[in-house]
């Protein structure tokens, strides 16, 4: 089966599924079926498995509705924000770690922050813009701020939910720290994220 049948098959598959009360079209659409099939390395029962478990998290979670609660009440409190875009049209995501070490994140509100700052950034896409830019400013970073399950956390929901989104991750100010980590975290990230990170 070529990735042409692959296309056909799983949207095929995706038909028989209910649609998505805020997004009717999600499962079924071209660029979401490419998604989950690049990301499967083109494996049609992986890809049908990953994305059905999306639209049900879609479902359960209605993340374009989703808001940021910490940010209301405390504004600036997460230190992950858009500040625009690059010269390809791709949202550019920025965050700091100077910022980030002032508060006591959790992962339910990272998660929470970091879906809804995506959800925004989609909306801000024009049409065949479909991967985004992170830059981390690792000034400030202390291992106080390299928290694990946040990281985990933040990890987990975009590979397993919005899979092929990553275009570039921009690391800048980085210290002795930021090697030590990136080389521990090299070791569980796949080959083609790595590849996306540059410092």
């Amino acid at each position: 089966m070529d990735k042409g049948q692959m296309i056909a098959a799983l949207k095929e598959l995706m038909d028989q599924t209910e649609p998505l009360p805020d997004e009717p079209l999600f499962a079924t659409s071209d660029e979401t079926i490419v998604r989950f099939l690049k990301s499967s390395d083109w494996k049609l029962k992986e890809a049908e498995k990953a994305l059905l478990n999306t639209i049900e998290y879609r479902r359960q979670t209605r993340p374009m509705r989703l808001d940021c609660k910490w940010c209301h009440d405390r504004p600036g409190y997460h230190s992950m924000r858009q500040v625009g875009h690059d010269e390809s049209g791709r949202p550019v995501i920025y965050a700091n770690f100077a910022q980030a070490a002032t508060h006591k994140n959790t992962a339910e509100d990272i998660v929470t922050h970091v879906t809804y700052l995506i959800e925004n950034a989609k909306a801000t896409m024009e049409i065949g813009v479909n991967t985004w830019v992170f830059v981390i400013d690792c000034t400030g970073m202390t291992l106080s701020a390299c928290n694990p399950k946040l990281g985990y956390g933040m990890a987990n929901i975009l590979s397993n939910h919005y899979p092929e989104r990553l275009g570039l991750v921009i690391c800048v100010n980085h210290n002795p720290m930021f090697h030590g980590v990136w080389k521990a975290l090299k070791k569980v990230v796949s080959p083609g994220t790595s590849a996306k990170v540059t410092s």
